[in-house]
């Protein structure tokens, strides 16, 4: 048998470990907030709108292009097995 009640007492102490690191961090510092009015700018939100437009739109284009390399591939495979 592999894992057993060994694999469980390891899972649980990792848990509760990592459970009680998130209790001892700090929390953030004001800091944000100094960032989130520095983002506010017109031209900054401008610019992050057109990079976040550009993003979308090169995904969009690989979202077609893998189905269709997958086709053209499985084709290829069928013809070649029927050799």
């Amino acid at each position: 048998m592999t894992g057993g009640a060994g694999f469980s007492k390891a899972a649980s102490d990792s848990f509760r470990e990592n459970r009680n690191l998130g209790k001892i961090r700090q929390k953030g510092t004001g800091n944000s907030a100094n960032a989130r009015e520095n983002a506010t700018n017109p031209s900054d939100l401008a610019e992050n709108i057109e990079i976040l437009n550009k993003k979308r739109d090169q995904e969009r284009r690989i979202r077609w292009l893998i189905p269709l390399i997958f086709m053209i591939v499985f084709v290829l495979v069928m013809i070649l097995a029927t050799f």
